[in-house]
Formats: C-alpha cells, sequence, structure tokens
C-alpha cells in the first residue's frame, strides 16, 4: 500500500525530526508580506489581534486544498521538499501553545474534526501530537521546539495511526 508506505515514512521523518537537531538551511518568511512597525520606547506597544492569514500549498503538497490558514504574525520555517501529497512547516513563536490554540479553533470553525492529544506509535517510539484534523486535508499540528516552536503537517491522505 503506498500510502500506508507514505505515511509511514512521514510519521519516521517527524520522529526524526523531533529527535534530531535538522540542518541550518531553514528559510523565514512572513505570509502576506506584512511589515511591522514599533511603538516609540516610552509609549507602550499596543496592536489589536492580527487576522488570520494564509500560506499558499506547495505545487507537490497536498491537491485537495490551495492554501492553508496561519496566524497573521506567523513567521514561516521552510523544512524542506514536499512529498507527493505531504507539506510541512514550522511556525515560529514565543508562545507555541497559543499557536495551537489558532489551529484549534480555525480548523474546528472550518468544519475539520479534531483530536486532541494523540499518541501514534511509530516502531518502539511514541510519538505525541497536540492536535491531529481531519476534513478537506489531514494533518497534524504539534508543539516542537526543532520546527521553530509548533511544528504542521498537512497531507492528501490520513496519517496512519490517526485516522478518523
Amino acid at each position: 500500500m503506498a500510502v500506508r508506505a507514505r505515511s509511514t515514512g512521514l510519521l519516521l521523518g517527524l520522529a526524526l525530526l523531533a529527535g534530531c537537531g535538522g540542518g541550518d538551511d531553514t528559510q523565514t518568511t512572513e505570509p502576506g508580506g506584512g511589515s511591522s512597525t514599533s511603538a516609540p520606547a516610552d509609549e507602550p506597544a499596543s496592536e489589536p489581534a492580527a487576522e488570520p492569514s494564509t500560506l499558499p500549498v506547495p505545487p507537490d503538497g497536498p491537491s485537495t486544498i490551495k492554501e492553508f490558514p496561519v496566524p497573521a504574525d506567523a513567521q514561516i520555517l521552510d523544512l524542506g521538499p514536499t512529498l507527493s501529497g505531504n507539506w510541512q512547516f514550522g511556525i515560529t513563536s514565543p508562545d507555541p501553545a497559543t499557536t495551537v490554540a489558532f489551529y484549534k479553533e480555525t480548523l474546528g470553525a472550518e468544519g475539520y474534526k479534531l483530536k486532541e492529544n494523540v499518541q501514534v506509535k511509530v516502531g518502539a517510539n511514541t510519538i505525541d501530537y497536540d492536535l491531529a484534523f481531519y476534513g478537506d486535508t489531514y494533518g497534524i499540528v504539534s508543539e516542537n521546539d526543532l520546527a521553530g516552536g509548533t511544528l504542521i503537517t498537512v497531507d492528501d491522505e490520513p496519517i496512519d495511526g490517526l485516522a478518523p
């Protein structure tokens, strides 16, 4: 089964990402090309909550969607080439739990089915994910220091061990 092999390979890749240092060749970008300004030192900075943005899906990424939501102020880490139908990226933030909460709220509002605090056994290892989602596409969201704070994986097919 090709899907099972790809999904198992994906989970093994995620397990390696969780346990290894990764390379220094990640790229940081801001979706929407936004810019930021800072308030003078004697005035407190106060900004309204930013509206969510979207990130276009790479050409080899999942074919079931064209874009994926990201927090408006997200710094995106490109985690390398996509596999056919699979895409991974990181979001840097000082509080990864806030990013996980963003996906719980946003994906839930978009009609995705959600599972929280999911564990998947890959070989002898058990991998913990904060959120699994199922809908037009499938994937996981998890706090992960090596991915910049939060790891997001989006796939055309259900990921082994996380199927609804």
